[in-house]
């Protein structure tokens, strides 16, 4: 197994165990451990969605977690979901996830992301009341068929311990298509909408990734500062770069603050790539929790 860090939260039931077809589950006092069960890998590039039987009864504090996946795992994604399903497992849908909220992901071999990502004392993610725990496992599986069986867990603290909960800042860009065995760059802007208040932040991108920039502009473009700026490693997909700031100094990015994401990639396959088999995007965290807050 190889380590896999998640970044969230994964949502309680009232109960300690579940399964038919979306997994098995146990709650302690300060963990949720979650398995998906054995499932079938295909050849190809494969997303397998998981609705558990996870209904959250209260509202939860997570304060770091992680997971282990099988061999050829690209990453895990969790995310929770108002609209409650029986538990199962297919094939993902693009549609079905128009509901779903993101709460983390990760990669292999990122052992050390738990602590880059942990929340500091006082912080958390929420994950409210009334819904369910949905978990997405992406494999690249060059070989034959194979059975995988995916872990999660996560540490839980006191709600009324929390000072203050956090939520995603995300800047992303869909938008691109990376031509077949040629090089392409993809360059977006975008304008904040509310203060943000950023105590972690990483770019991501995946294995044709070969240059990550971040930047805060002005009007006319021109650089006022260079937030992020990485000649990009494949291992960056599952253990990247990260900056992190102290909540009572975190990095503030103000109302109609411009930034500019460049991402570059080389395609040495025979197929274009698009959004999300390859990625161009940041992923923040900021407090206190105003919802999820998207510059696009």
């Amino acid at each position: 197994m190889r380590a896999l860090i998640i970044t969230a939260v994964i949502a309680v039931a009232a109960g300690c165990a579940g399964g038919d077809g979306g997994g098995d589950y146990t709650i302690t006092d300060d963990a949720l451990t979650f398995e998906t069960g054995s499932f079938q890998v295909p050849p190809g590039d494969v997303f397998e969605c998981f609705y558990t039987d996870v209904i959250t009864d209260r509202e939860l504090a997570v304060a770091a977690a992680s997971a282990d996946q099988s061999q050829g795992g690209h990453h895990v994604t969790l995310y929770y979901t108002s609209i409650i399903k029986d538990a199962q497992h297919h094939p993902c849908d693009p549609a079905e996830m128009a509901d779903w909220r993101m709460i983390g992901g990760g990669g292999d071999e990122a052992e050390d992301l738990v602590t880059k990502l942990r929340m500091p004392d006082g912080y958390a993610i929420r994950v409210p009341a009334g819904v369910q725990l949905v978990l997405q496992s992406h494999y690249i599986n060059l070989g034959e068929e194979f059975t995988a069986n995916d872990q999660a867990a996560i540490e839980l603290v006191p709600a009324d311990s929390i000072e203050s909960f956090v939520n995603q800042f995300v800047v992303n860009d869909a938008g691109f298509a990376v031509p077949p065995h040629d090089e392409f760059e993809s360059v977006s802007t975008c304008t904040v909408p509310e203060d943000v208040q950023l105590i972690r932040l990483l770019g991501h991108m995946h294995e044709w990734g070969s240059y990550y920039k971040l930047e805060e502009i002005d009007q006319a473009d021109e650089t006022l500062s260079t937030i992020l700026d990485l000649e990009w490693d494949p291992v960056y997909a599952s253990d990247p770069e990260v900056l992190q700031w102290e909540p009572a100094e975190p990095m503030l990015l103000a109302q109609g603050t411009r930034l500019r994401q460049t991402c570059r990639w080389f395609n040495d396959t025979a197929d274009p790539i698009l959004f999300p088999r390859e990625m161009c995007v940041a992923f923040g965290l900021y407090y206190p929790d105003d919802g999820e807050i998207f510059c696009e």
